[in-house]
This record gives C-alpha cells, structure tokens and sequence, in this order.
C-alpha cells in the first residue's frame, strides 16, 4: 500500500517548495502530486479508519468550486515570454533564409486588412523594419558563403553542407540579377550551380567536410601555371597564397578567397614540391632538351655497339670478368674516363653529432684547394705503374699553377695516360670519354675555324701570330727595307673573300651587279637550306671545315684509340662522379682545416676508394650502374622513366617479413 507522507509547511508558503531552476513548470493538480514525497507503509491497511484525514494539503471547496477558472493550460503571457527567450538564445549566431528577402509593409486600406483593423487607430500603421535592397542582402551572404579552409574541428565550420547549399543558391541567385538576369533565368542559373542541379539531402552527424577550393580543376591549373613560369628563387607560399586569394579565386567565384598557408605547404608537397636546399642533381630542364635528346639516342647507340667488344662484369660478384668474344681483327675496346674535381682544406660534414650546449666554432672559408684531373678504367681504377698514375693534381689560381685549359689536358693525355693505358693493356683500344666543357671543345690555333677569318685578308706581325694550316696564309713575298738593317717581312692571313673565290664560290659578282656588297655575316643563328645566305655560313659548310676535329680528339685519333664526349647534363652516365663522392666523404671525414694535411693526405683519400693493390668492387659497381643507364637510353627511355628502371636494382626496401620488396 502507498501513502503520501504531508510535506512541512511554513506560515510564510503553505504551498509544496518547487525549486526555481526546475526547468519543468508545474501545469496542473497531477504534476503537484508527483512533488509529493512517496513511501511505502510499514503494514498494510486493508479499511481506511473514518476518523483519518487526508494527508495531502489539497482542500477542495465545493462553494468556491464555481468561481475557479479550470484547469491551467500554461499559456500565460509569462510562460510564452519565457518560451521566446529560450527559442531567441538557441537562434542567437544563426541565419535564416527569410532573413534576407523583404517584408512587405501591410497598408491599412488594403481589403483584407480593413475588418482586422477596425480597433486601430485611423492614422496608425504597422511599422515594419527597414528595407534590404538585393546588394545589401549580397554583402551579408558574402562573408557566410566564403570558403573556410583551415578550420581543425568540425564544430569549427561555419555551416553544415546543406545549410550552405541553400545560401549558395540564394546567392547565386542575387548575384545574377544584380547582373540585370531577369527573375526566372536568375533562378535557372541558381539551381544549376547547386550540387547535382538540386540541394542535397540533410546529412547531419555524418562529418560531411567541405571540399577544399584547390581540388577545383581550374584553381589547380592557374596555381601550377604560376609555380612553374615563376623563378625558383621567387617561388613562395606567401607569394602564391597572394596570387590565388586575389586573382584566381575572384575571377572563378565573384568572392575573395581565404586559403591559408599551411593549406597551399599541403598541397604543394602533394603535387610534388619539397622545401629543401638546393642540392647538385640533374638538370632536368637541358637533360631532355630536343638537341640533348637526339646527341643522347646517337650517342647511346654508339656505345651499346662498343659494348660486344668490352669485357663484362656479374653483377652478384663484381670481381667474375666476362671477356668479350672478339672477331678477327677486332680489338678489344676499354672505356677511360676523365673528370676533374676540387678539394678544398676546410671542407668538413656539415651535419654532426651535438650536445644541446655544444656550437664548435669552424672555419667559414673553405681554405686553400687542390684541383684533382683523373683517368680511370674499370679494370685498374686509377691506372698506375709503381708513382706514374693516371692522376694528376694542380693548384689553381692566379698567383699558383694559374687555371686549368685544354693544353693542360693534352699535356696529360699525351705524357701519362695513353703510355700508361698502352703498358697496361697491350693490344687494346681506349675509348675516351670526356664531358661536354669548353676545355674538352677546344680547338688548337692552327686548326680550320670559320671564326679565325676575317672578310678580307689581315696583316700579321709574326708567322707564328694565328697561322691557319699550310696554304691558307699568303706566303713571304713582301719584304719591306730589303738590305737594310730595319728588314721585316709582312703576312698575311686570307680572308673569307680570298678562300671562297679560291674554291670558286661565292656571290660576289651578283651583289656587285645589284650595286651592293655581300655581308660577311647574315645575323641569323642558323643558316638557310642551300648555306648561301652569308660567306660565313657557306664556309663553315665546306666538308674540309665540317670535318675539323678539337685538339683533344685530334691528339686521340692520332695515337689509334676512340674518342667521344657524354651528352650534355648526363652526369648519371660517368661512373668517376660517383668516385669523387666516395673520395670527399672520406675527406671531410679526416678534415683537420690545414692545407697541409690535405696536401699530404688526398692521395690516400683517393687511393682508399681505388686501391692499387686489392679488389675495385666499388669502381666496378659505379660501372655497372652507369652501363644501366645507357642501356635504358638506348631504349629510348626518357631521364625520368631511367632513374625508376636503375633504382630497382639499386633499391629493394622489404615492407615486412612476409610481403614482397617495393620494386619486385
């Protein structure tokens, strides 16, 4: 059985204590009664007694019963109040759509008004706030439409997608007719701008995130434009963000944009970029230049032909030589390449091991430096016979050895490396291969140059003054003061007149016919089909200049060996680049910042890469790798598709125990 226990009264409040912070507002006698504190009875009581009285405090008169308003539907004007002000806090910081439309001002003479209005008084009229004209209401929906690209949180987005879908048609819609389009294309247009030509479906509580502005196809084009036609060193986050939140991004959507830099660093890194220093690797820009492009494909040709006359080396075990199967007459073909470097006596890792405390004070100059000219074979590394090696050093600078030229290089060739190559391989054939330098495409002085001849024929003060070959000078045949103690002869050097009207060619007589004179030069790069354009071109087109050989080259095909130059920008192709790596490493490693001890020790930084008297596996896999290389140009890989093919084989990166390496 149930009992209501009588709650303590007060003379001040004989009415049950409802607390003020409740949120539930007691309507009626039922919701009372629930306030009521309620215990179970000790014993069960089958008869209530007649003299008991009731225990809850409702009296009800039956007199007073007549003048009672009824039950309380809590539709007081406090409790509607209360309701608005709870309904206007959840509605503070949000917009609705009827926000921006205009309300009409209601005209008390108007026929469906006049019966409500009868109360009013005749010269009162409802007032009604301000009107919004479609430019205003563009403003507002400006700044709640833009695009917000950094926010971290969900609850920090301004809006849920289908919120902004419907602002985005209503300002789709106000942007077109502030265009002057009339209402019903305004609407047209408004409706297909939204996604698929409708408003989508509420999602709420779905995490639907907002598309980034940069995966739009159009933004994406104009921001990689800029990266690429701007200069490198003017490439920047701060300089592109600029460009697309006030170019690109008005131009697209009539609003300014809002990316943020660490947005633009994301995407920057997405579509492939790094900020790092800049390091020496490829040349990406000459490396696939179409001039490059066609040396490379002839070049690399060449040398998959010379290839069957080269012994091998196994690529497991670097040490098996494979000889080459030879056939008669041929002899076998040994690659020799030269490259220089420069090791500088300051020159020490630039990163290292640190306490937090420790800063160790270095040199900032690089200090004094040796300039390094080395030929190398796959078979020896460095040739050498007891101290003659194929390696010579020079210190370059004005008040030292003074700098290094094309003579310094015959020099070498001619005194070491070709009687060391001979010793050292009898009966082979060197095939020298040298990078594209000015040093390398240096032509001797007596060599047929276009660019040695003047127009007409120069006077020389000495025979020995830029003397061209035997019969393109004009010999000793005047003499001025003959007898006399102050006797001198005078040469003279022919001119591109003389050697052309020589040969019979030439267009002398047609301009002269015309009353003009034939240039010695046209102005153009290039000359035209025929080479008859200038005297220079049609010189130059002579098979005798065509042939002409550098210096270098000559002095090589003289001695009976091959020479050829890598393609411009293909340092991946020489294995001596990996070499001098290998040799610096070592070098900063033992930098002490004295000369003299660089001086004293680079032969043995070298010689540690290449020694004389044990195994060159590290030359021998350099080799192999550079052979990876040409092969792949020969097939007319490109340098990109190249770097992928060799790093199979030079990179195997395992995932886990149980998958598959990265490239297999």
């Amino acid at each position: 059985m149930v009992v209501f226990t009588k709650l303590p009264r007060t003379e001040e409040n004989n009415q049950p204590e409802i607390l003020d912070n409740s949120e539930t507002t007691v309507e009626d006698d039922f919701e009372i009664l629930a306030t009521l504190e309620v215990t179970e009875a000790t014993e069960p009581a089958e008869v209530i007694r007649e003299n008991s009285k009731p225990i809850f405090p409702i009296k009800w008169n039956e007199t007073e019963a007549t003048s009672s308003g009824g039950k309380y539907w809590g539709n007081s004007k406090n409790i509607k109040y209360y309701r608005e002000e709870q309904a206007l806090k959840k509605k503070k910081g949000s917009h609705e759509i009827t926000d921006f439309f205009k309300k009409a001002v209601v005209d008390k003479n108007h026929k469906d008004n006049e019966d409500n209005e009868d109360n009013k008084d005749d010269n009162e009229l409802e007032t009604s706030p301000p009107l919004m004209t479609i430019q205003e209401a563009y403003d507002q929906l400006t700044s709640i439409v833009a695009p917000i690209m950094n926010a971290k949180k969900d609850d920090e987005w301004a809006m849920r997608d289908y919120e902004l879908r419907k602002y985005s048609g209503v300002y789709v819609y106000f942007v077109e007719r502030l265009r002057k389009t009339p209402v019903m294309k305004a609407s047209q247009i408004a409706a297909k701008r939204l996604h698929y030509g409708k408003i989508s479906p509420h999602q709420q509580g779905k995490h639907i995130k907002r598309v980034s502005l940069l995966s739009n196809e159009d933004i994406k084009e104009a921001a990689q434009k800029w990266i690429i036609t701007t200069k490198i060193e003017k490439r920047g986050i701060p300089e592109l963000r600029k460009y697309l939140n006030f170019t690109v991004i008005p131009s697209i959507f009539n609003l300014p944009g809002n990316i943020s830099a660490s947005v633009l660093w994301n995407y920057m890194v997405e579509w492939g970029y790094s900020y790092r220093a800049n390091k020496k690797i490829l040349y990406y820009d000459g490396h696939e230049g179409e001039d490059v492009v066609e040396y490379r494909k002839e070049w690399a040709s060449k040398m998959v032909e010379y290839s069957q006359f080269m012994e091998t080396y196994n690529e497991n075990d670097v040490n098996k030589v494979t000889p080459p199967i030879l056939p008669e007459g041929q002899k076998q073909v040994i690659m020799v390449t030269q490259d220089e470097s420069t090791f500088y006596s300051n020159e020490s890792p630039a990163n290292l091991w640190l306490l937090k405390n420790e800063n160790p004070i270095r040199n900032k100059s690089p200090g004094g430096s040796i300039m390094v000219s080395e030929f190398q074979c796959p078979c020896h590394g460095t040739m050498r016979i007891k101290n003659w090696k194929s390696r010579k050093f020079f210190y370059a600078g004005t008040n030292r050895d003074g700098y290094w030229t094309w003579k310094d290089m015959c020099e070498q060739i001619e005194d070491d490396v070709i009687p060391l190559f001979e010793k050292l391989h009898p009966r082979c054939q060197a095939l020298f291969l040298l990078d594209q330098s000015s040093n390398h495409n240096a032509y001797a002085p007596s060599t047929k140059r276009v660019n040695s001849f003047n127009l007409k024929d120069t006077r020389l003060d000495s025979v020995k003054q830029c003397v061209i070959l035997p019969g393109y000078y004009i010999g000793t045949d005047e003499i001025k003061n003959e007898g006399k103690k102050n006797e001198r002869r005078i040469w003279y050097r022919k001119g591109l007149e003389t050697i052309l009207t020589e040969r019979g060619l030439g267009k002398w007589n047609e301009y002269k016919a015309q009353g003009k004179y034939w240039k010695a030069k046209c102005g153009n790069k290039e000359p035209n089909s025929e080479y008859i354009c200038c005297p220079y071109h049609m010189l130059e087109n002579q098979p005798d200049f065509r042939t002409q050989r550098t210096a270098l080259e000559e002095l090589v095909i003289k001695s009976g060996h091959l020479y050829a130059l890598y393609p411009k920008y293909h340092c991946e192709t020489n294995w001596i680049e990996r070499y001098w790596s290998a040799a610096k490493r070592i070098a900063r490693r033992e930098c002490d910042y004295s000369f003299k001890a660089l001086q004293e020790n680079l032969d043995g930084f070298l010689d540690q890469v290449s020694p004389p008297n044990a195994s060159l596996t590290e030359i021998r896999r350099y080799y192999n790798r550079c052979w990876r290389y040409i092969c792949a140009y020969n097939n007319m890989k490109n340098g990109n598709e190249a770097f992928k093919l060799v790093e199979t084989f030079t990179s195997k990166r395992y995932l886990s125990h149980c998958k598959p390496g990265l490239h297999d």
